[in-house]
């Protein structure tokens, strides 16, 4: 993957880990040439995709999106695939052709889960009528719908959660209720919590796929199996219902 934060500064390339641990390349320093010299090294003649992540605060997206080394990447058919991470109100004007983008927007990175159901009242409607993908990050809402997290866990002073209201006791005590019915519906189907939401992920809609980041191996097992829980209408239904009870959405 490629991931763009500014890449009209001068330089290379450099190869990081991600917020979620996934293997990156980021065109942070304008880096065509250097990307050439680290295919090799990761055993790749080309690159899966690109996505343009988080920008710097003075340089607009196109500049990210539309940039040369990325256009010349994309003309060789090397970088067959572009995305945007957290940039939902380019999507329809980079999408439609832009002069700076070089070919349509493939698929949005954004957070999204039960916890977290924002990008349901503009972004998923306007990816549905422009045929683009959605790939959430954090679909176990940071944890949480895990059931590893209570009202009475207590974060590291440097854990960002300590600043997200979401995480605060009292949220986290009126959301047990969706935690324990999470619980409940997993018990019924031998599978855990963290299978069970990522499966209502899936199943929102059908170009949708989740990213939930681990560290773990059994962890990456225990989250790829749960593309094969099914949930039935009453399953969502059963899950829905205590979100109304805490608020909804």
């Amino acid at each position: 993957m490629l991931a763009g934060r500014d890449p009209d500064r001068a330089g290379g390339l450099v190869p990081e880990r991600g917020e979620r641990g996934e293997l990156r390349v980021d065109l942070i320093e304008g880096g065509a040439e250097g990307l050439e010299q680290l295919l090799p090294c990761l055993g790749r003649c080309d690159a899966a995709g690109g996505a343009v992540q988080k920008p710097e605060p003075e340089t607009p997206v196109t500049s990210g999106y539309g940039h040369p080394g990325r256009a010349q990447f994309r003309s060789q058919h090397r970088e067959p695939r572009s995305g945007l991470g957290r940039f939902s109100r380019a999507i329809r004007r980079l999408h439609h052709g832009d002069p700076k983008a070089v070919q349509p927007v493939a698929a949005l990175q954004s957070e999204y889960s039960l916890w977290w159901r924002e990008p349901e009242v503009q972004v998923l409607p306007t990816l549905e009528e422009l045929g683009i993908g959605f790939v959430p990050f954090s679909p176990l809402g940071k944890g949480f719908l895990t059931g590893a997290i209570s009202e009475k866990t207590k974060f590291d002073e440097s854990d960002f959660r300590n600043t997200v209201p979401r995480f605060a006791p009292e949220a986290r005590r009126a959301n047990a209720v969706l935690v324990d019915r999470l619980g409940e519906i997993a018990a019924g189907k031998q599978v855990t919590r963290a299978q069970i939401t990522i499966a209502w992920v899936l199943a929102q809609k059908p170009w949708i796929v989740p990213i939930p980041g681990t560290t773990k191996l059994r962890r990456l097992e225990e989250n790829l199996a749960a593309a094969t829980v099914e949930l039935t209408p009453v399953d969502l239904r059963d899950i829905e219902c205590p979100l109304h009870c805490i608020g909804g959405r």
